[in-house]
């Protein structure tokens, strides 16, 4: 005989009773509010198998305590022990046994803890219940695919499945009840009425009116509704759409306020990212990334290796993403701190599901296009004609081949005849340099994925491989990655979870003294590669004379050869494991901690081939040698090598807590985390190497063209370095929402750093928002006109810290001796006193949807301002030194974002929608140490007070003087009041070439002339769907800001002599309309043999507008229907074809707007086909 009670309230105080050390270790008031919910989710998780046919009662009951470990607690004289029952129950859940056993018997049941309450039914004896197999399929309306993991549930009931791989479901369905309910995040909920029938198909609509149901902020998952802050997000599906073949690219054009710049067309580089704006002047302007939860590393950077081959960022393979959130304001990214102040992206990577395992292929095949010389530069012909014009007029004694055949002639070495038909040669000679170092590059990867699992073991593996070609000549990449994801339920209660990130990456490029994109538009048409037999030809004209010791010189430059005999290679490792563990109780609480540690490692190698001018131009020899050459004898390579390794280690404690009481919602979450790094760099040279045998050595020391040894570059030998940083943060936030319809959060996060001075190691950074959720109101329903109306705020304060300034004085030293002891070369004071950048935020939003979700638009106004920004300032002389960094600027941003997105036509086998965003940036140096204008600037960008981080000063262009031909601009005369000290400025003409710097100082201004960064950028994309076809068209833009235009003689290899030797090189075609004598009306001055102020300071005329509107891709995608993969190995089959950078529209003349450089590695058309398979 079970344990039996007379009263609900006796059997309640018998499992308090059992309960009493817990209740005392978590408090009476936590209990009270939950046990019964709890009770309740636990009885769901059991389950039990039971078989009887017209047995006692007593027997049933005796078999689920012994499968459950529930007690039951009854009075004998309301339950008839020895009552038949007939029952077929198999894994079925606890509730429901209960229902089919006591339903027919005028009982009831209530669970409480671990105990099982029988009553007498207050209800009329129903009809015996009878259990269906009720089968089906879930799809995804208006297409032919089925809808895996979505939850089929009996409605009123307690029986629930979930579809499997291929959308299927069966369920046990009693006879007492009437409808299922079937949902699935991001669609809209079903309920289905069934009847007699037995299979059922049912077609779920996407829910258009959120574009996700759930925000992952990587600490936490939200309700989109009660998520309060600037939040933007890109999906799997919609990256599939995209055929991004990196993160990057999957990102660019996506989401509001979010700007992707890539930096050049390398094969593996990373672009940067940049949220909101520019947010400081010397620190980490990058925003933190955040991989399944916790932060990732930063990027380390040895030798020669590019921060953007070593980001994080491209060791996930955009196949193995399910979402990339970015948190915009403080609201939403407060919580990570410190390190949030440039905004958060959290990635989130697939993870196995539960149902039938399966395997996946994706594979891409492609080729970027070789870039083409758009400058408009002379041909042989020309040139020609060009160096002739300026012997007859200047006689030079240097210059192009035209001009060193002219000289040779007048001095007797050739004749006329030889030296004209030495002319006709290079007349008939037109080398495309472009075409000769360029190439179309093939690009291959692929990845296969095996994903799957049990309810209590899920598993998600893949493998990728990517192996890409630069369009220089001799660069290559390839990466490999392994990631891994296992989630182990070890009960109800407790998840564990283990992650594992693996990359190999190696990239091999050759490599030159000269930029290789520079020459390929400078050197001279008439010079060529090879000559007849296939060796190399010297360009005779590229590098400048060496005049005062012309036997120190290098005569055989060649870029191929530079190119194929010097090699760089660059190897990065990654790995990083992710351990955690999830423990639920008292059903509202959960326990996480998860740790997650890097190990990378950087690797590169510098083979310099003996003989090349590489190894000439920086030969470790050159320091101490007389003339700053050595003799060609010494130029015998070098092999120079940099490694690094860093360690990165972050734990995470945290507690949450999430409770819903009738219409009241609350959340609660603390956590305490811990971090750090450690990093070691090693640095090697041998000045001696032979790459044939990849043998490598010193050379003998002997009287080097008369140089001393004390002078030689020892440091460059080797060296090494060590650092160790250190973190701790303690972090709350709380959410509380009434009824859906008012939410309000809280953060705050107190941070602390090693790196600052004791003082002020902590710094508490908080945020606070408040939701309307309108559309929930009684008065906002069926209005007919609003499907989703949101208006949010937020207010908070986000910090970050400059690691590269210390609080203590550092010194190197440097590769001289005086006295025999080594001297120091960079001695940098520290400043204990330094402070967090702080940064305050301000957001309001707006989300509205109308037309039943076929429209969607968000609106959000942000301001920011950043106070105790860092900046360096002019010192007095008592300090000891003339300029620190110290905390005494403040900048600010405001702007606005706007988002949209359009169902034009939404029909079963044909959609089209359309969608984009648009952000605007105002910053501004509110202050700073630089308050004046500058009295002049060369080609860099400055910071000054009331203007834009990173902007233009110069003069103002007016003409050239048809007279001199000088140019002739307008300048800003400082006129100062010595009573009050104020200045004030009037315009005025001058003679730039012929005004001295000493005077331009003295007595003039610059103009500010624009700002480098974008005031506004954004996307917009468009979707066509038909049946099995897709057509994705994604574009990109950005502009309100200027660029240094191509000028030909400022970006040139000459660029600090005057025209005249400039000329030596090849030059624009405008030169051919220079001014040459009084009356010439042009806007091109005359040549001039030094460098004039107007090749040295900024005039408007260099800058150009760096607006542009890019097709970022084409994407042509076709998935075969069911009736072809039916009958075939595969579940799944696709091909898209990917055209990325199609074309560009844009006024600027340099390489790439986006990458604002005037000369760089090219961004270039690629052309991709994928194929995916699934089995």
């Amino acid at each position: 005989m079970e344990k039996k009670c007379s009263s609900d309230a006796i059997c309640i105080a018998f499992g308090l009773l059992k309960k009493l050390k817990l209740i005392q270790f978590l408090g009476l008031f936590m209990l009270v509010g939950t046990i019964q919910v709890q009770a309740t989710a636990y009885s769901k998780e059991h389950k039990a198998s039971i078989h009887l046919k017209n047995k006692a009662l007593v027997n049933a009951l005796d078999q689920i305590r012994q499968q459950t470990g529930y007690s039951f607690v009854y009075s004998s004289d309301i339950v008839d022990e020895h009552a038949k029952v007939t029952i077929d129950a198999d894994n079925m859940p606890l509730d429901d046994i209960l229902e089919l056993l006591l339903a027919n018997q005028n009982l009831e049941f209530k669970i409480l803890d671990d105990i099982i309450v029988i009553n007498k039914s207050q209800q009329e004896i129903k009809q015996p219940i009878s259990i269906t197999k009720l089968k089906g399929k879930v799809m995804i309306a208006g297409t032919n695919e089925p809808l895996p993991g979505a939850n089929v549930i009996v409605k009123e009931g307690n029986r629930g499945t979930v579809t499997d791989v291929d959308g299927n479901f069966i369920i046990d369905f009693p006879s007492n009840k009437t409808h299922l309910v079937v949902t699935f995040i991001g669609f809209i909920a079903k309920e289905i009425k069934v009847g007699k029938e037995t299979e059922l198909t049912i077609y779920l609509d996407e829910n258009v009116s959120e574009i996700s149901q759930v925000v992952v902020t990587g600490m936490q998952k939200r309700e989109k509704s009660k998520m309060i802050g600037s939040v933007s997000s890109i999906d799997a599906e919609k990256m599939e759409f995209i055929g991004a073949t990196t993160v990057d690219e999957a990102m660019k054009g996506q989401m509001a306020g979010v700007y992707v710049q890539s930096n050049s067309g390398n094969p593996g580089e990373v672009g940067n990212i940049v949220i909101r704006g520019t947010n400081t002047m010397t620190g980490n302007r990058q925003p933190l990334f955040v991989l399944d939860g916790m932060p990732m590393a930063d990027s380390d950077v040895v030798g020669n290796v590019n921060e953007m081959l070593t980001h994080g960022l491209g060791n996930i393979p955009p196949e193995d993403i399910e979402s990339i959130t970015v948190l915009r304001d403080a609201t939403a990214a407060s919580v990570y701190g410190s390190r949030a102040a440039n905004g958060v992206v959290v990635i989130t990577t697939k993870q196995g599901k539960s149902g039938k395992d399966y395997i996946s292929y994706s594979g891409k095949y492609g080729v970027t296009m070789q870039p083409q010389n758009s400058w408009n530069f002379m041909n042989s012909n020309q040139k020609v004609d060009f160096e002739l014009g300026i012997y007859d007029k200047y006689l030079p004694a240097t210059g192009g081949r035209a001009i060193q055949i002219m000289n040779q002639v007048n001095q007797g070495y050739l004749t006329a005849e030889e030296g004209q038909q030495q002319i006709d040669l290079l007349r008939n000679t037109q080398t495309d340099w472009m075409d000769v170092l360029y190439r179309n590059a093939f690009t291959q990867s692929h990845n296969v994925t095996m994903s799957g699992g049990t309810d209590k073991l899920q598993y998600h593996i893949s493998a990728n491989y990517n192996g890409s070609q630069g369009a220089l000549m001799e660069n290559d990449f390839q990466q490999g990655t392994i990631n891994m994801k296992v989630n182990r339920f070890v009960n109800e209660n407790l998840l564990l979870k283990f992650n594992m990130y693996s990359t190999l990456k190696e990239r091999k490029e050759g490599i030159s003294a000269m930029n290789e994109f520079e020459y390929a538009v400078y050197a001279n048409p008439y010079e060529k590669p090879f000559n007849a037999d296939g060796s190399y030809a010297a360009d005779q004209t590229y590098l400048p004379p060496v005049t005062s010791n012309p036997h120190l010189g290098y005569y055989d430059f060649n870029i191929v050869r530079e190119l194929r005999e010097n090699t760089r290679t660059n190897t990065a490792g990654m790995m990083r494991a992710q351990i955690g563990a999830e423990y639920t109780f008292l059903d509202d609480f959960r326990i996480v901690s998860t740790t997650a540690v890097d190990y990378n490692t950087v690797h590169s190698m510098d083979e310099i081939g003996a003989g090349t001018y590489t190894s000439w131009a920086a030969n470790w020899l050159n320091s101490a040698a007389i003339g700053g050459n050595v003799l060609p004898e010494y130029n015998l390579g070098r092999l120079q090598e940099s490694f690094g390794r860093t360690l990165n280690f972050t734990m995470r404690n945290s507690l949450e807590y999430n409770k819903r009481i009738d219409k009241h919602y609350i959340q609660g979450f603390g956590a305490i985390e811990i971090g750090g790094s450690s990093n070691y760099q090693f640095n090697s040279m041998l000045p001696v190497y032979l790459t044939a045998y990849r043998l490598g050595g010193y050379p003998a020391w002997s009287d080097i063209n008369g140089g001393n040894f004390d002078q030689l570059a020892l440091a460059r030998l080797g060296g090494s370095s060590f650092r160790e940083r250190r973190n701790a943060s303690y972090i709350a936030s709380g959410v509380y929402s009434y009824d859906n319809r008012y939410v309000a959060n809280f953060n705050i996060r107190y941070d602390g750093v090693d790196i600052i001075g004791n003082e002020n190691q902590f710094q508490p950074l908080w945020s606070a928002g408040a939701k309307w959720n309108a559309h929930e109101e009684g008065f906002m329903k069926n209005n007919g006109i609003f499907d989703r109306l949101v208006f949010s705020m937020g207010y908070g304060y986000r910090g970050s810290i400059n690691r590269d300034q210390l609080p203590f004085h550092t010194y190197s030293l440097s590769a001289y001796f005086y006295d025999g002891m080594p001297t120091g070369n960079l001695f940098t004071y520290g400043n204990p006193n330094l402070r967090w950048e702080q940064k305050r935020d301000i957001n309001l939003g707006l989300e509205l949807s109308v037309l039943q979700g076929r429209a969607n638009f968000e609106v959000n106004y942000f301001d920011e301002k950043v106070t105790d920004l860092l900046d360096m300032m002019r010192l007095p002389n008592s300090s000891g030194r003339e300029f620190a960094y110290v905390n005494v600027g403040e900048l600010s941003n405001q702007g606005f974002e706007l988002s949209a997105r359009f169902e034009v036509i939404k029909q079963k086998d044909f959609m089209w929608e359309v969608g984009g965003n648009f952000a605007t940036i105002n910053n501004s140096l509110d202050q700073v140490y630089n308050v004046d204008l500058p009295a002049n600037s060369t080609y860099y960008t400055q910071n000054v007070q009331g203007y834009a981080v990173n902007s233009w000063y110069g003069y103002k262009f007016s003409h050239i003087d048809e007279n001199t031909g000088a140019a002739m601009v307008w300048a800003q005369r400082k006129n100062t009041d010595y009573n009050t000290g104020k200045i004030t400025y009037t315009d005025e003409l001058i003679d730039l070439n012929n005004t001295s710097s000493q005077v331009l100082n003295d007595d003039y201004a610059a103009y500010h002339l624009g700002q480098r960064d974008a005031k506004f950028y954004g996307g917009f994309n468009t979707r066509v769907f038909y049946k099995g076809f897709d057509v994705t068209a994604n574009f990109v833009y950005a502009g309100g800001n200027q660029l240094l235009g191509f000028q030909d003689v400022q970006n040139g290899p000459n660029r600090n002599q005057g025209s005249l030797y400039a000329s030596r090189t090849n030059l624009s075609t405008d030169h051919l309309y220079a001014w040459t004598q009084p009356g010439d009306i042009t806007d091109v001055p005359g040549m001039s043999t030094t460098r004039s102020n107007y090749d040295l300071y900024m005039v408007d005329s260099d800058l150009e507008s760096g607006n542009y509107l890019r097709l970022q891709s084409l994407s042509i995608g076709w998935r075969a229907p069911k009736s072809v993969t039916e009958n075939s190995p595969f579940n799944n089959l696709s091909l898209r074809f990917i055209g990325s950078n199609l074309f560009t529209l844009t006024n600027f003349s340099g390489s790439d707007p986006e990458t604002r450089n005037t000369f760089g590695y090219p961004i270039t058309p690629n052309y991709t086909l994928s194929v995916t398979l699934g089995f």
